[in-house]
């Protein structure tokens, strides 16, 4: 009895994510891709055996959705991603993991379209190699702090906003690269972000809570090696509190600064 209702489930499993690679490859209703990578997402989260057998082929489908013209499917095309890396066995999670490779070969090729929804896919992606690849993205690190660094003052908000959440993404892969990794002037990698996002703190309304946030895990990922920054990070935060006083702003916004 339980042999036959498993066999039923897996079969089941099998036809939804078959019709939803088949929305994700063919389907131009939004609704439906939407409803797709939800799907999808939820399967892999249940960490089912047999989806192992569909990875490459989700990982294909999903290059579309991660450069789509609609912010709300890039980021859900995202967090699907993630979700199915986490089927890959850590001890499969190397340099020379084939599925990995793709998916950096896809970030390089979204950079290289030098537009918008190019830039967020490239950056959303690297965010999920760094989260969920393991060992893979040590010998591409600096490629990536250098993107972050080059996005980090996009004229888009939303490439902006990625890039400088990025940053606490990267400090917290490899604590010890993000302070010795060197830039274009001379700096670690850590000196470049944080003096950056406390002059930003300070001189942008629309990018202050995320400067702020970002600061603080980096604070919390970088303990020791953040200490020359805890001075001016403690008057950029005093700086904001008073101006925010003297607006009157709305408690519900202030308290994400002071929690960042």
């Amino acid at each position: 009895m339980i042999e036959k209702r498993w066999a039923s489930v897996m079969s089941s499993v099998e036809t939804d994510v078959n019709r939803c690679l088949e929305w994700l490859g063919s389907e131009r209703n939004e609704v439906r891709r939407m409803t797709a990578l939800r799907v999808i997402e939820v399967l892999c989260n249940s960490n089912l055996i047999s989806l192992h057998l569909y990875i490459s082929k989700i990982f294909t489908e999903l290059r579309n959705p991660l450069r789509n013209q609609r912010h709300e499917t890039r980021m859900t095309a995202a967090c699907t991603l993630g979700a199915c890396m986490e089927l890959i066995p850590i001890s499969e999670r190397n340099v020379r993991n084939p599925w990995l490779n793709f998916l950096y070969e896809e970030l390089q090729r979204n950079n290289q379209l030098e537009s918008v929804e190019g830039y967020h896919g490239a950056l959303l992606i690297s965010k999920e190699l760094l989260q969920h690849g393991g060992v893979y993205m040590q010998s591409h690190f600096g490629q990536v702090c250098d993107m972050a660094l080059k996005l980090k003052e996009y004229r888009d908000p939303i490439v902006r906003k990625a890039a400088i959440a990025l940053l606490p993404v990267l400090a917290h892969y490899s604590p010890q690269e993000f302070t010795r990794v060197n830039t274009d002037s001379s700096e670690s990698m850590m000196g470049c972000a944080c003096n950056y996002l406390i002059t930003l703190s300070r001189t942008s309304d629309r990018d202050c809570a995320a400067a702020f946030l970002a600061l603080g895990n980096i604070a919390q990922y970088c303990s020791t090696e953040y200490r020359s920054f805890l001075e001016p990070t403690t008057r950029a935060i005093r700086d904001a509190l008073i101006q925010r006083a003297k607006m009157r702003i709305p408690p519900a916004e202030a308290d994400e600064t002071v929690t960042a």
